[in-house]
C-alpha cells in the first residue's frame, strides 16, 4: 500500500499519550503508518527514548516567572537513568534551586535539544550543572541559553568526569554577579587530577556581557585537559575571555588546550593564562582567533617551570584598539608566528617580556624575520621608556636610513659589526690608539687576526706630524710619523 501524504492524514486528538513504551499514532488515517518511540529514536541517532521538560510528569511551565527547578530535577533525573534524548522547548525557565545532571558509569549517552529555550535563576546557583563520577560519559546540549542574573554564580558548568559538549550555547546578561563565570569545567577535588572533565568542547558558544560585569567568560580550572573552544564570540567588557588556572590551592593545569576561531570583543585579558610554580600547563594552542576592544590579547603569569610545551600562537588578527598582543610576565617561552594587525589600531599592540625575544629560523634559504614597510615614513624604532631612540625608516623611494633618531643624544656604536671589521669588537679591532714611544713607527696587533689583509685605516694625530699606514696584515699594520722621534699618540679605526 503506498503512503498517504501529510496532507492527507489528520491530526492526533485527544488526551496526551505517554510514548514511552507504547506504540505512537503519528497520524490517523485508513492508510496510517505507526511507530515506535525505539523506531523514532533510532531515526534520530537514539536507541533510549526521548523526553520533554514539558511532558505532565515533569511539569515544567516555562513561562519565566513559575518555578521550574522541580520539574528539571525530574527531567533530569529521567536522563540519568535512561540517557537518550532530551528536549527542552523554546521558552524562558525559571529555576530557584540548584539542578544538577549527575552522571555516573551506567548512564548512557545523553544528548539535550534547546534551540530557543532560556534558562535564568534567582540564588547562588549555576543555570545549568553536570557532573561526573567513576567512568567518563559525553552529555551534548544544543542551543541551550542562558540568562545571567545578579547571584548566579555560572551559566553552563562542569566539574568531575563528566564529558561536556556544548553546541550554539549562549550565556547573556545586564547584571550578572561580581566574579560570575559564562562556562565554567573545573574539578571536584582541589589536587585530584582524576575528578577534573576532560576532552569537553565548547562549538560556537558566546558569553554577550551587556553591561561589563562577566568576569570571565570560559574558565578553565584544574586539570580539564583537551578542552576545545572552537568559534563563537566572548564579549565580557572588562573580564577575561578565556581564563585557564589552577584550582584553588593545588597545582593541576589544563593540558592541550584549543582555542580556535573565537572571536574576542570588549575584553581585559583575551586569554589569561594563570599557572602556579608547580602546575602545569601545556600545549596551549591559540589560532586563527580575532581580536578587537581590548587590553591584551594573551597574558602569561606564572612559573618558568609550569609548561613544559610552550603556548603556541597563530593566525591571529587584532582588529581595532588592542594594547598588547602579548604580555609574558613570567620568562615562560612563547611560540608565536603569522599574526595580523590592522593598520587602523588606534594603539600600537605590544609584546611584552622580561627575556629576549626570539625569532628562530627554520630554513636557510628564508630570512627569519621580516619588516614590511611599503609607505614612506614608516619602519621600526627602538624606544627607552616612551622616547623613540634609535629608528630605522624608509625615507625616500630606494632609501632606508638608520641610526640615532635626531635630538634623542643618543651616541651610536658599532660592535661586532662585520662590513666594519669581520671580527670586530669596541674592545678589539674595530678601533683604538697607538702612542709613539720617541720613535718613527709604532706597531698596532689586533686582538684577532683579520681573515685578509684588505682593509683600510683611518688615522687622526693629535701632532704637527704626518702619519701613514704601512705593512697591513691579518695580524695588524703599522703607523708612520715624520718625526723620527714622534712621541704623538694617533687613534685609528679599521673600516671595510
Amino acid at each position: 500500500m503506498p503512503d498517504s501524504t501529510i496532507n492527507d492524514l489528520t491530526a492526533i486528538s485527544g488526551a496526551n499519550v505517554d510514548v514511552t513504551n507504547d506504540s505512537l499514532p503519528i497520524w490517523t488515517s485508513a492508510r496510517t503508518r505507526k511507530i515506535t518511540p525505539g523506531q523514532l529514536a533510532t531515526a534520530l541517532g537514539q536507541t533510549t527514548g526521548i523526553v520533554s521538560v514539558k511532558e505532565p510528569r515533569f511539569g515544567a511551565v516555562g513561562d519565566g516567572v513559575t518555578d521550574d527547578a522541580v520539574a528539571f530535577g525530574l527531567f533530569y533525573d529521567r536522563l540519568e537513568t535512561n540517557g537518550g534524548l532530551g528536549l527542552i522547548p523554546p521558552a524562558t525557565y525559571l529555576l530557584s534551586s540548584q539542578q544538577t545532571l549527575t552522571i555516573t558509569g551506567s548512564t548512557p549517552s545523553i544528548q539535550i535539544i534547546a534551540y530557543g529555550a532560556t534558562l535564568t535563576t534567582s540564588g547562588a546557583i549555576s543555570a545549568f550543572k553536570v557532573t561526573g563520577s567513576n567512568v567518563p560519559q559525553i552529555i551534548t546540549v544544543y542551543g541551550l541559553n542562558v540568562n545571567a542574573v545578579a547571584s548566579q554564580t555560572a551559566g553552563f558548568e562542569a566539574t568531575g568526569t563528566a564529558i561536556l559538549h556544548l553546541v550554539d550555547c549562549t550565556v547573556e546578561g545586564v547584571a550578572a554577579s561580581a566574579g560570575y563565570i559564562g562556562f565554567w569545567l573545573h574539578q571536584t577535588t582541589a589536587g585530584d587530577a582524576n575528578t577534573a572533565c576532560f576532552w569537553s568542547k565548547l562549538h560556537r558558544c558566546n558569553v554577550r556581557d551587556n553591561a561589563g560585569d562577566i568576569a570571565h567568560g570560559i574558565k578553565i580550572q584544574g586539570a580539564c585537559n583537551a578542552t576545545h573552544i572552537m568559534g563563537g564570540t566572548l564579549s565580557v567588557g572588562v573580564g577575561n575571555c578565556v581564563t585557564i588556572t589552577n584550582e584553588s590551592g593545588a597545582s593541576d593545569g589544563a593540558n592541550g588546550v584549543v582555542i580556535d576561531g573565537v572571536a574576542f570583543e570588549g575584553f581585559t585579558l583575551g586569554v589569561s593564562c594563570e599557572v602556579a610554580a608547580a602546575g602545569t600547563t601545556s600545549g596551549l594552542r591559540i589560532v586563527n582567533c580575532r581580536a578587537e576592544d581590548g587590553t591584551t590579547f594573551f597574558s602569561m603569569t606564572g612559573s618558568t617551570t609550569a609548561h613544559a610545551v610552550p603556548p603556541f600562537l597563530a593566525g591571529n588578527y587584532l582588529v581595532s584598539n588592542v594594547t598588547n598582543y602579548i604580555a609574558n610576565t613570567n620568562s615562560i617561552e612563547i611560540n608565536s608566528w603569522d599574526f595580523s594587525i590592522t593598520p587602523t589600531l588606534n594603539t600600537s599592540p605590544r609584546l611584552r617580556s622580561p627575556i629576549p625575544i626570539i625569532f628562530q629560523g627554520t630554513d636557510a634559504n628564508q630570512p627569519t624575520v621580516q619588516f614590511i614597510v611599503p609607505n614612506v615614513g614608516e619602519g621600526i624604532q627602538v624606544l627607552l621608556g616612551s622616547d623613540v631612540i634609535y629608528e630605522g625608516k624608509y625615507v625616500a623611494s630606494g632609501k632606508w636610513q638608520i641610526g640615532p633618531k635626531s635630538g634623542a643624544g643618543v651616541s651610536q656604536y658599532l660592535i661586532n659589526t662585520k662590513s666594519i671589521s669581520t671580527n670586530s669588537t669596541r674592545a678589539e679591532n674595530l678601533r683604538g690608539e697607538a702612542t709613539f714611544a720617541t720613535a718613527a713607527t709604532v706597531a698596532v696587533t689586533f686582538a684577532t687576526a683579520e681573515p685578509d689583509a684588505n682593509y683600510y685605516v683611518a688615522i687622526g694625530g693629535r701632532a704637527n706630524e704626518t702619519f701613514w699606514v704601512t705593512a697591513q696584515a691579518t695580524g695588524g699594520f703599522t703607523i708612520n710619523s715624520s718625526n723620527a722621534s714622534s712621541t704623538a699618540t694617533v687613534m685609528w679605526i679599521l673600516i671595510r
